[in-house]
């Protein structure tokens, strides 16, 4: 069973790519219908009013499809692979 963890778990663990215009975008700013907290873009954007947009026509996104089942930082911590695959 997967243990409840914060979404930020998952940023912590990629911080190096996130500074370089990655970023985690939340299911409900895409209005998509998944309980997954792993979902990463670098074709968003924060505006002013702490909106998620997009910056690109066709931004593109992955996530961690096995999240029901895998915690990415758990994962890595055993030195294992963990794939985002493009949504």
């Amino acid at each position: 069973m997967v243990e409840e963890r914060r979404a930020d778990d998952t940023s912590h663990m990629i911080e190096d790519h996130l500074g370089n215009g990655w970023m985690n975008v939340p299911a409900e700013a895409i209005g998509a219908l998944t309980g997954c907290e792993d979902i990463i873009s670098e074709d968003y954007t924060l505006d002013d009013d702490g909106e998620y947009v997009p910056c690109a026509p066709d931004p593109v996104l992955y996530w961690h499809a096995d999240y029901m089942v895998e915690v990415p930082v758990e994962l890595w911590s055993q030195g294992r692979e963990v794939i985002f695959k493009r949504a």
